[in-house]
């Protein structure tokens, strides 16, 4: 008779564990492996339309660079009290030199300008539709870039890539939404297509590096918060307010809402304020809402936003304002 010896409790567990870490093995590997097939998909679809076309053959792309190589201009006002003016120069071997100049009406009377300046270099990837080369894909190196903030000059972040959705014939020029015209070079207008000096800021060794969170945004708000806080009236009215929300606050909350200023057409996303404005002109029971609010971060943001605002100040005997806006994008 085979007899069988009952296995010590301590070799059940050894076991047990041995089990235990090869299962984890096994799951981990799944789940890495599903992780992987899924960003595969969702790289295919993001590419979906661009991989579909062959890239463009060095030939290619260098009668793309000579045919849209020129002096283009843009100029538009993205708010009421806010004018964008944005220059571009492209040359044939896709080196390009951008300023681009806001200025600020401020609620005082005065202004304040901000300006931009990029050099780097564009090159043709691919067309974005079939048999069409007016629209093309071009990678983008910025080589240098700085900003000039009222009277403050600083670098800002470069040796960086990026993409651009050109539309361009030679005859027309665009990126993104800013459609640009030809520049009219004759005569002497070629040396006033840049503000004098800029182009040689971004060589300069002196300048710092602009702090963190940097840009037209941080500027123009600052600017605006600082230059109301100077203005003071007899009483405010929610009119008053309302007009205020549109000509100096509404391009903030176009940011919040859609990641950038918004200079073309269609609204899809909406945002509800709601806040008391005292005699001091500073915003006090905040509430945000809205569909565009679809991130949890995004909340909590704007709340912080529409807090920092400021509005001319008024007698302390005038009521405290309430004031509900809902803003569409």
């Amino acid at each position: 008779m085979k007899i069988i010896t009952p296995k010590k409790p301590s070799d059940l567990f050894v076991k047990a564990g041995l089990f235990g870490i090869f299962f984890v093995i096994v799951l981990i590997f799944f789940l890495i492996a599903s992780k992987n097939v899924k960003s595969v998909d969702t790289g295919a679809k993001i590419l979906n339309g661009v991989t579909r076309y062959k890239g463009f053959s060095e030939k290619e792309k260098d009668e793309l660079k000579l045919r849209n190589a020129g002096f283009w201009q843009y100029s538009s006002d993205i708010s009421p009290t806010i004018n964008i003016s944005d220059r571009v120069e492209l040359k044939t071997n896709g080196i390009f030199w951008q300023v681009t100049l806001y200025t600020i009406g401020l609620p005082s009377g005065n202004s304040t300008r901000f300006i931009h300046i990029i050099t780097g270099y564009m090159n043709p990837f691919c067309k974005l539709a079939a048999n069409n080369t007016d629209s093309i894909l071009c990678d983008v190196h910025t080589i240098k870039q700085a900003f000039i903030m009222g009277k403050d000059t600083c670098y800002a972040p470069s040796d960086a890539d990026t993409t651009w959705n050109v539309v361009a014939n030679g005859k027309r020029f665009g990126i993104g939404d800013r459609n640009y015209a030809p520049y009219d070079t004759a005569g002497g207008a070629l040396f006033r297509f840049f503000p004098e000096g800029a182009l040689s800021i971004v060589d300069k060794i002196a300048l710092l590096q602009s702090p963190r969170g940097s840009g037209f945004i941080t500027y123009a708000k600052n600017a605006i918060i600082s230059d109301m806080g100077t203005v003071k009236v007899d009483a405010l009215t929610g009119d008053a307010v309302q007009k205020i929300l549109d000509a100096y606050y509404r391009i903030f909350i176009e940011t919040f809402a859609t990641g950038a200023p918004r200079t073309g057409p269609g609204k899809s996303k909406a945002v509800k304020i709601e806040f008391d404005v005292a005699s001091n002109g500073k915003t006090s029971n905040v509430r945000v809402g809205g569909s565009a609010l679809d991130s949890k971060k995004l909340g909590p943001a704007l709340l912080a936003e529409v807090n920092s605002w400021v509005f001319p100040s008024f007698k302390q005997s005038e009521p405290v304002l309430h004031i509900q806006r809902e803003f569409w994008f």
